[in-house]
């Protein structure tokens, strides 16, 4: 299931998929939910090629692949295949670890390492997609409903056309600022920043949003096809760090970072929520945020300390910690 170009894995798969990335116990937070949740072990959890899973993404033909610095596994139910980098002169991964996974429109995987690669699934290779010299590292990319792929670089948005190979880079140094925005005595903290756009993700054809550790932005494309941008809400103080993991839940986008717990933000009336280790009953097992992911259900949040699970948005919690069975 695909919604606006966030992936999302159906609650029966993420109950099979959970167990693989860590065991589970239940144990009843003081906002409990009712939500029954049952997990199951998989085969997967033994055969992937590190421990530390930097991205997940489930293809268009159902397999769900784990992207880590040492290359790829993807796991189809009764096998499990692993990539990497040892046979990159012959159709493989290429060197560097996984930066960035995305699937596009027609299901294909497309992963971002030292280089930008597709996965042909008659062939079993992984082909090089060519971009422009000026095209950096790149950490973040999504499609939009019209078969452009997004890229978050540093300090950089870029737009790749796989029908014509053609790149399209929008500056972010010499940033202006929309109504919206901070004001200008806040300004300077933004223009001396050489920091990689960590989330991206298209609302539409004309409006595209993006994420680094110091705030939210606005890409727009013009009717004459250039890009051009502002700041959609500047981050607190507070809020600035690392961001791990975004997820698109209706009107709301939940933000989660390496230190600073989560940061809800709704896109209508631009206010905010936090949820943090130290929230009362509403609390988070830590405020390093490795992912989130959002089913059919509610919205799973993953810590170096358990799994929480909220089914009505952060008004109540299941939360999931280790344990030897």
């Amino acid at each position: 299931m695909r919604d606006m170009g966030q992936f999302s894995i159906p609650n029966r798969v993420l109950r099979l998929l959970a167990p693989a990335l860590i065991a589970l116990c239940t144990w009843q937070s003081p906002a409990q939910a009712t939500t029954d949740i049952s997990f199951w072990r998989s085969t997967v959890n033994s055969q992937l090629n590190e421990v530390e899973v930097f991205e997940i993404v489930q293809d268009g033909s159902g397999a769900i692949w784990f992207g880590t610095q040492e290359g790829l596994t993807r796991y189809i139910g009764w096998r499990v295949d692993t990539f990497n980098a040892a046979n990159r002169s012959s159709g493989g991964l290429q060197p560097g670890g996984i930066r960035a996974m995305t699937v596009s429109p027609s299901g294909d995987l497309w992963i971002a390492t030292q280089a930008l690669q597709k996965f042909n699934t008659d062939t079993r290779e992984f082909e090089i997609v060519p971009l422009n010299e000026e095209v950096g590292e790149i950490f973040a990319m999504n499609f939009d409903a019209r078969g452009r792929l997004w890229l978050g670089l540093a300090n950089q948005v870029g737009i790749f056309n796989p029908k014509t190979k053609t790149t399209q880079l929008l500056e972010l140094t010499n940033r202006r600022f929309s109504p919206k925005s901070p004001s200008s005595d806040q300004a300077d903290a933004f223009l001396e920043t050489d920091l990689p756009i960590e989330w991206i993700e298209p609302l539409s054809d004309s409006l595209v949003l993006a994420i680094d550790a110091l705030a939210v932005y606005e890409i727009s494309v013009t009717p004459s096809g250039q890009l051009d941008f502002g700041v959609f809400k500047s981050l607190r103080e507070e809020d600035r760090s690392k961001v791990s993991s975004v997820a698109r839940v209706d009107d709301e986008l939940w933000i989660g970072t390496l230190s600073s717990g989560l940061l809800i933000l709704n896109l209508n009336d631009l206010t905010d929520r936090r949820i943090r280790s130290d929230s009362g009953e509403y609390s988070l097992p830590s405020d390093s945020i490795g992912s989130l992911l959002v089913d059919e259900d509610g919205i799973w949040v993953g810590t170096p300390n358990g799994l929480v699970f909220t089914p009505d948005k952060g008004l109540s919690f299941n939360h999931f910690s280790a344990f030897d069975n």
